[in-house]
């Protein structure tokens, strides 16, 4: 089932109503010729050719939703090896998880500086195709997050990504931020088990 965001007013929430003005004003703005990205340390990268967010912004009078503009490369040499005519699944599910990185930079912005990140679990659906020539966007949702001692501690986002008015997938990844001695421990334990 394709979850549709054709902008129905009286079926849009909020926060969709909020993001569509949005996704109106930057779809005009589009110009698959200027590449534009946030900068690739909100999204745990070392080079600009692999971050797949172009701009994010937490959505105004929402609460924990962040909408972004999604980069499409048909260079990229990994995920484009040989000829496509759409962008590939994994390209999506890396660009979800991107924004899922950005999206607690902007609304948890000390939690990356203390913590790594831990993604534990994702779960994707594909409801059609992205194509190459229309631009792609992303929301963000955390629904469940948990908070301890004024930080987050434990996530599960929910991200949409929408081309031209479609669902083109929908994505959870649950994570956690834990901290320095607790990551060597997990690297520890999974390296004894080789």
């Amino acid at each position: 089932m394709t979850t549709n965001l054709a902008w129905s007013p009286k079926d849009l929430d909020h926060e969709s109503m909020l993001a569509r003005a949005r996704i109106e004003a930057w779809t005009e703005e589009y110009d698959p010729q200027r590449r534009r990205i946030v900068d690739r340390r909100l999204v745990h990268k070392t080079f600009d050719e692999n971050v797949f967010v172009a701009r994010a912004e937490k959505l105004s009078g929402a609460d924990a939703t962040v909408l972004a503009e999604l980069v499409i490369d048909p260079t990229h040499a990994y995920f484009f090896e040989h000829h496509r005519d759409h962008l590939p699944g994994m390209y999506l599910i890396e660009a979800a998880r991107q924004l899922g990185m950005v999206g607690i930079e902007l609304l948890y912005p000390t939690a990356s500086e203390r913590a790594p990140v831990v993604v534990d679990g994702i779960d994707v659906r594909f409801h059609r195709f992205a194509e190459l020539d229309r631009p792609l966007f992303g929301l963000l949702k955390f629904p469940r997050a948990t908070i301890f001692a004024g930080e987050l501690a434990v996530f599960r986002d929910e991200v949409l990504l929408l081309q031209s008015g479609e669902t083109v997938g929908q994505f959870h990844f649950a994570g956690r931020l834990i901290d320095a001695a607790s990551y060597g421990e997990l690297r520890r334990a999974g390296s004894q088990r080789r």
